[in-house]
């Protein structure tokens, strides 16, 4: 089955009734659910659950400061936590699943019996989100860490476009992102080249629908009267205004940290 982008050898339930509570306090977010009713899934994952060989978890992450954290739901099936408003910025998301504690071949679906592994997906409860959706290209932008190989991933699949970054080069720009240069930095060494890359799809009618599809083509046709798309040759031209002149603001930043050691150094 096909999933978040990816092909799974198992089915994965799909929930959509389930909703929490998002709420912003004078900590942070609280996020509440009410008791999970187990009679909505099927016998087999409900027997998981039960049998304490599967948990709901959350799965929870801010692309603008790099957060992510599981949250486990307590015994009585009811979510209470709270996020410290410190550690997000702009738009924070949370995604629930059911998923194994263990390894187990007794996960049975129509008569067919299916190996799982430790933390393998075996219901969707549902994404939600908080702040963000501002109509910036940022709010549509998110970064992930790619564990399986060397390269930048992208996907395009839902309203917003995952980047996914090797795990060396995701774990320094962790460390990175409290320094006031770094944003401007980034800017020109990854959302340009990925936006180039993006802005390659906006001809494909496939991606209807999607935020930053939409986003995209709006912004283009605004800029391009009577044009639906850019051409291949319009592309990197368009990403400049769009970021406004990224290289002007990435030399500026250069010179000024070089002027900054020059009067450290005196």
């Amino acid at each position: 089955m096909k999933f978040k982008g990816y092909n799974f050898p198992h089915p994965i339930e799909i929930i959509n009734f389930f909703q929490p509570t998002i709420l912003e306090n004078s900590i942070g977010l609280n996020i509440k659910s009410d008791e999970f009713d187990l009679s909505t899934v099927s016998l087999s994952v409900r027997d998981f659950v039960k049998n304490e060989n599967a948990e709901i978890v959350c799965e929870i992450q801010c692309s603008d400061t790099f957060f992510r954290k599981i949250e486990k739901i307590n015994k009585d099936l009811k979510f209470d936590f709270t996020i410290d408003q410190k550690i997000y910025r702009n738009k924070i998301e949370f995604e629930f699943f059911i998923v194994t504690k263990s390894k187990s071949e007794n996960f049975i679906v129509n008569d067919r019996k299916y190996l799982l592994e430790k933390g393998d997906v075996m219901c969707s409860l549902g994404k939600f989100s908080f702040g963000g959706g501002d109509g910036t290209i940022a709010s549509l932008l998110k970064f992930n860490e790619n564990k399986d190989n060397n390269e930048i991933r992208f996907s395009l699949e839902n309203h917003y476009v995952t980047i996914e970054i090797p795990t060396k080069e995701f774990a320094k720009i962790r460390i990175l992102k409290n320094n006031p240069n770094f944003s401007k930095i980034f800017i020109s060494s990854i959302f340009q080249p990925s936006l180039i890359h993006i802005c390659s799809f906006l001809e494909d009618e496939t991606y209807e629908g999607k935020e930053w599809f939409d986003f995209l083509r709006q912004k283009w046709t605004s800029l391009n009267e009577g044009s639906e798309f850019p051409e291949k040759k319009e592309i990197p031209n368009f990403v400049q205004i769009l970021l406004k002149n990224p290289l002007f603001t990435l030399i500026e930043t250069l010179e000024s940290i070089e002027i900054n050691n020059i009067l450290e150094e005196d």
